[in-house]
């Protein structure tokens, strides 16, 4: 399995999808896609059982084969894991059972709880959402990456008091300039698009190499054409990118400043019905993971009695709660089985994961003001 991912990728593979919202898929409007089912499906619980799952009794497969999650009891584990991947699931410390998750098409997941991470007082406190600014809208554009990057990049300026307040930089601009081999190339754009998908990362890095101007007023609204229209104004830079290797390193820096990841999607997340609700991913009931999208998270959160992280999305505010999604901390998952083209959108990693991963941040250096010496003089 390759490892293409729908908005932020895995460099040098090519990214699929619309703005990170994943699978193959046709888009009808902002959040209501059209997915492409096997031939000879009727829908997703159609089933086409891989591989890995036609050992499993018929009491565990058709509780799946209804909801797409079932129970998987200890002795169903040694089917599906080695003993390696089984300790390393267990390292995790989960809580209550594993559970099995299968969108019908190509992915099967092994997804459980942990315990409610630690969180310091100095992060309970910290919350990026104003320095972040306002909620944009990508629409029919796959350029999570660019929005997420360049949102960024305007809440530490402001955080560095460079700014006095939230200032938009040009998505469109990144959009021609990051990879322009790459415009009016990815099979997955709306057609008459020349957008296409990459990593917040490779975009920040290009941001600290060449800089970002604003975004123009006029065109918050752009139709892809292959040229921007703000090459030549102000250009914004940083002075570094910085990586985190898991969320508890992340988290240890959010109180500093906002941290851009990649989430995984799955097709419930962009119903209302999400609207007041924890985001649980693949451990809901018939959720069909979709891929990737770029995300800012802003804070971590007491909702509902339990950790969650507040991360501001790029699909305008009708998506979430006003734009934002609270993302459950203690889902983790193992990827089992992505068979096919279907399971291309998805990172072919066998290793424990969280639904937030790909952490990354702009730096900029406090800036030492000059104060000019006065000369006093006795007479």
């Amino acid at each position: 399995m390759s490892n293409k991912l729908m908005c932020d990728r895995i460099m040098p593979c090519k990214s699929r999808g619309y703005g990170g919202f994943g699978l193959s898929a046709h888009i009808t409007d902002h959040c209501n896609l059209v997915l492409k089912f096997p031939a000879g499906t009727n829908s997703t619980w159609d089933m086409i059982w891989p591989s890995l799952l036609r050992d499993l009794p018929n009491y565990v497969l058709n509780p799946l084969r209804k909801n797409g999650l079932c129970r998987a009891r200890r002795h169903h584990l040694s089917l599906l894991l080695t003993p390696e991947q089984l300790e390393e699931a267990s390292s995790t410390s989960p809580i209550g059972s594993y559970k099995l998750s299968y969108d019908g098409i190509a992915v099967v997941l092994l997804v459980w709880l942990t315990a409610h991470p630690t969180v310091s007082d100095h992060l309970k406190l910290a919350s990026w959402k104003k320095a972040g600014g306002r909620v944009r809208n990508q629409l029919r554009h796959l350029l999570c990456w660019a929005y997420t990057s360049t949102d960024l990049v305007s809440a530490i300026r402001v955080i560095r008091k460079l700014d006095k307040k939230y200032i938009p930089l040009c998505p469109w601009f990144l959009c021609d300039s990051v990879n322009p081999e790459l415009l009016d190339t990815d099979p997955d754009a709306k057609k008459g698009h020349v957008c296409y998908g990459s990593m917040t990362e490779e975009a920040l890095r290009y941001i600290e190499k060449d800089g970002v101007p604003r975004e123009i007023r006029d065109h918050r609204v752009f139709d892809c054409r292959k040229y921007a229209p703000s090459a030549k104004n102000k250009k914004y830079s940083i002075d570094s990118v910085r990586t985190f290797a898991n969320l508890a390193e992340a988290l240890d820096h959010l109180h500093i400043q906002p941290v851009g990841a990649s989430l995984l999607t799955c097709r419930h997340l962009w119903r209302k019905s999400m609207k007041g609700n924890i985001y649980y991913g693949p451990l809901s009931p018939n959720s069909q993971v979709m891929g990737y999208h770029g995300v800012m998270i802003v804070a971590v959160e007491d909702y509902k009695g339990e950790w969650v992280a507040l991360c501001k999305l790029s699909n305008g505010r009708k998506v979430g709660d006003g734009g934002y999604i609270r993302v459950s901390l203690r889902v983790m998952f193992m990827v089992l089985s992505a068979e096919g083209e279907d399971g291309e959108h998805i990172r072919d990693d066998p290793s424990p994961q969280h639904l937030l991963s790909n952490f990354v941040c702009p730096i900029i250096r406090k800036r030492r003001v000059k104060v000019k010496a006065l000369c006093l003089s006795l007479h």
